[in-house]
């Protein structure tokens, strides 16, 4: 899994770490990607909307959402 942060991930074989890209080098990796990974937590983001989310739908890509939030953001922008 690749994982693009200013913050340098310790990698192994599961992660990949990157510097985080920003305008067209974002677009093409979205581009390049097979799918987004969402933390969907409750507090302190009970009703948050990752910017992400927008993108990645853009690009038809899937979004796999993860987290205990009865609250989501992210579930009421798919339905």
């Amino acid at each position: 899994m690749d994982v693009f942060s200013t913050f340098q991930y310790q990698t192994d074989d599961t992660f990949t770490s990157h510097p985080a890209v920003t305008g067209k080098d974002l677009f093409q990796a979205v581009a390049n990607s097979k799918y987004l990974i969402a933390f969907d937590n409750s507090a302190p983001y009970d009703h948050y909307l990752p910017s992400k989310a927008y993108l990645y739908t853009s690009f038809t890509k899937p979004v796999i959402a993860f987290g205990d939030n009865e609250r989501s953001a992210l579930r009421d922008f798919f339905q």
